[in-house]
């Protein structure tokens, strides 16, 4: 009955409530098929990432597109610097499966581990 109710204020702005009731994958596939979300992968196939279920994620619409911008500017850093570590991590809240924010970095390696990107997609 929550997961309903919440549904019922996903336009009025209360997404907080909303995405705090997506807390199983059969939720988050319902959203999607809903046109609400959509998957995305945290580490970008051409950053060696995989087609499996640990590098995906569900996210609102149009937040792909805000990390596909992010991938593209490490990816020139990449040119620049071809050893940096990338890194894309969720974070969440209670049992949510959406992440509340994801942040996108890229790190020189040790010893100097210098981060020369680093950006938080805030989604809700």
């Amino acid at each position: 009955m929550r997961f309903l109710e919440a549904l019922k204020f996903w336009d009025k702005k209360e997404q907080i409530t909303g995405f705090a009731a997506i807390d199983s994958l059969g939720k988050a596939h319902l959203m999607m098929d809903k046109g609400m979300l959509e998957p995305i992968y945290l580490k970008a196939i051409r950053f060696g990432g995989t087609e499996t279920p640990d590098n995906r994620v569900y996210v609102p619409i149009g937040i792909g597109r805000i990390k596909e911008q992010h991938d593209q500017a490490i990816e020139k850093l990449m040119g620049e610097h071809p050893n940096l570590f990338y890194s894309c991590l969720p974070k969440y809240r209670g049992m949510s499966r959406i992440p509340y924010e994801i942040v996108v970095s890229a790190t020189k390696p040790e010893p100097e581990k210098t981060v020369l990107y680093s950006e938080t997609i805030s989604i809700w």
